[in-house]
């Protein structure tokens, strides 16, 4: 919770509200009705961003997968070729 209230800070600084900046994003915080939505949605997209590696190993697999199955084919295609030739 204190990342997210440096990130608001900062953003309220680079706003040009930098003597106001801490007073409005804690009161901002403190107002359950205002700040849940945003504080949901940071929340989520953290835990999206910390799932980048499980994707990749996701998409790895299903490409290994399809390359086996690639070459699979082929050689049961080559095969069946071999015999009947």
């Amino acid at each position: 919770m204190e990342e997210l209230r440096q990130e608001l800070i900062a953003k309220y600084i680079a706003a040009g509200r930098s003597l106001t900046a801490e007073t409005e994003v804690d009161t901002f915080l403190r107002d359950t009705q205002r700040s849940d939505e945003y504080i949901q949605m940071k929340l989520r997209a953290k835990e999206e961003s910390e799932l980048g590696f499980e994707e990749f190993i996701r998409y790895a697999i299903a490409f290994s997968f399809g390359v086996l199955y690639s070459l699979a084919a082929n050689y049961y295609l080559d095969l069946h070729e071999v015999r009947k030739g």
